[in-house]
């Protein structure tokens, strides 16, 4: 695990609480630590594995063309194989 990620948000091993009341409305739960600069960052703050981590990638890609090779659709198709390759492997 990150260091800089059990630093800033846990302690004795459990999340830090937020401060921010949750009403419903904006609150610090969806902040993203100041260390996260780039994709790689976010799955470590994220603690993603290897699914999770590559359908974050495919719709990071949205942003702009990764490659000539991919579009929307084939995309979609990425995050669909891995949510499926996921949910087998966390219901077992």
């Amino acid at each position: 695990m990150n260091r800089k990620y059990e630093e800033t948000f846990f302690s004795d091993g459990g999340v830090v609480p937020s401060e921010t009341k949750n009403d419903g409305s904006k609150n610090d739960f969806y902040k993203i630590p100041d260390w996260v600069e780039d994709v790689d960052d976010l799955h470590e703050y994220l603690q993603l594995d290897g699914y999770e981590f590559n359908i974050l990638k495919s719709l990071w890609s949205r942003l702009g063309n990764r490659h000539g090779a991919t579009n929307p659709i084939r995309e979609a198709k990425k995050c669909l194989h891995y949510a499926e390759k996921r949910l087998k492997r966390v219901q077992k």
